[in-house]
């Protein structure tokens, strides 16, 4: 086995852990929405990096740190992961196939 072959094996291992690891914290909500856990950001960035890969769409769903004194409600808006600033708590977010698609048989909400 060469170099290329042994770094290809490993990568997929690592990937195969993250998948498995985020198919058993995140919740299917509705179909390709998934609720994030305490580590939002760290689930954000390795959906982000699968997306990528795979040519999936992410967004994410956060609400406002801060809320309307006049309803007493955050505001909830849906944007890109790169938009994502410390106004906003990251709650949940929405994936495309095929990522969903690749959580879903690593037994997410098994």
């Amino acid at each position: 086995m060469n170099m290329n072959e042994h770094m290809n094996t490993i990568q997929k291992a690592t990937e195969e852990q993250i998948i498995n690891g985020l198919a058993i914290n995140l919740r299917q909500m509705e179909p390709y929405m998934l609720k994030l856990t305490g580590n939002a950001y760290q689930e954000i960035n390795q959906l982000k990096k699968l997306c990528k890969k795979y040519g999936a769409t992410l967004e994410v769903i956060a609400k406002s740190r801060g809320y309307d004194l006049l309803t007493g409600k955050h505001d909830i808006e849906m944007m890109r992961p790169e938009d994502l600033t410390d106004e906003w708590t990251p709650i949940a977010v929405r994936v495309s196939d095929p990522v969903c698609q690749m959580l879903e048989r690593a037994g997410l909400n098994e």
